[in-house]
């Protein structure tokens, strides 16, 4: 063997076994680091699933609360708008400085009244205006329950009627009530003598009995003597339980359950 081949392995070896420590030490803390890697990540992943399940508890509720939401309003009564009267027949009169209605009585529940109106003989607009009111059975104005239907095709046209829609008003159940229609002066006709069997009431009132009297003033008999006039209308909802449910309520009482299944969950 040559002896620089001898001399450099003698040169090598030395610094061979005088690193093979710092190989060692490299490989100890790259598997130290290696296990705290490990660990970190396993810790990531902890947290992460408990987020994960936190915002799934949190949809969860939301979903609760949504579904509490709609089985509460399904659990209510459906509302819906009736036109108090209706009817076939009849004869049209004209009067001036008159006010011409009908009594009626509010049935078993409350109805809240939200338009008035008046009839429209061809459906073809009025040809003055008309203020339309309601008065308990002593002649006292209902609050709020007046207004006055535009001439002309402004009011809004129901069947054979035209309304103007005011402030809902309550009116109570079991009690009588006068409704009247002002005509200032003759050129909108008015349907009387309209034969009883004729009339259609919506349910939860009932027709009571013609009312006529000169000048805009609460009609307390039929002074003209013609039956059963169906000249002045109203729109209305019946009252479940006397009174209209506010949206405000419904959103306290899913909030309200919703707090319950979250109590009885940290129990």
């Amino acid at each position: 063997m040559p002896l620089c081949f001898y001399q450099a392995w003698y040169i090598v070896q030395p610094v061979s076994w005088w690193t093979r420590p710092v190989f060692v030490r490299f490989k100890r803390e790259s598997l130290a680091r290696a296990v705290l890697l490990e660990l970190k990540g396993a810790q990531l992943c902890v947290s992460l699933f408990s987020r994960l399940s936190s915002l799934v508890s949190r949809l969860s509720f939301l979903g609760i609360a949504t579904c509490l939401s709609v089985a509460t309003l399904a659990a209510l009564p459906k509302v819906t708008q009736a036109q108090a009267f209706s009817f076939t027949g009849g004869a049209n009169n004209n009067k001036t400085n008159w006010t011409i209605g009908q009594t009626f009585t509010v049935g078993a529940s409350a109805i809240s009244v939200t338009d008035l109106g008046i009839w429209d003989q061809a459906q073809n607009g009025l040809a003055e205006s008309h203020i339309v009111t309601i008065w308990d059975a002593g002649g006292t104005l209902v609050p709020g329950a007046s207004g006055t239907v535009p001439s002309g095709v402004a009011g809004t046209l129901t069947g054979e009627y035209r309304y103007t829609s005011i402030t809902p008003v309550t009116l109570t159940a079991n009690t009588t009530y006068t409704i009247g229609a002002y005509y200032l002066n003759n050129p909108d006709a008015y349907a009387g003598s309209v034969l009883s069997g004729n009339i259609t009431t919506a349910s939860g009132v009932a027709y009571g009995a013609a009312r006529g009297i000169p000048g805009n003033a609460f009609p307390t008999t039929d002074a003209e003597g013609i039956p059963n006039y169906v000249n002045a209308n109203f729109k209305f909802t019946v009252l479940s339980g006397g009174s209209a449910p506010e949206p405000g309520t419904l959103a306290l009482l899913a909030l309200g359950m919703v707090g319950g299944i979250v109590a009885r969950r940290r129990k």
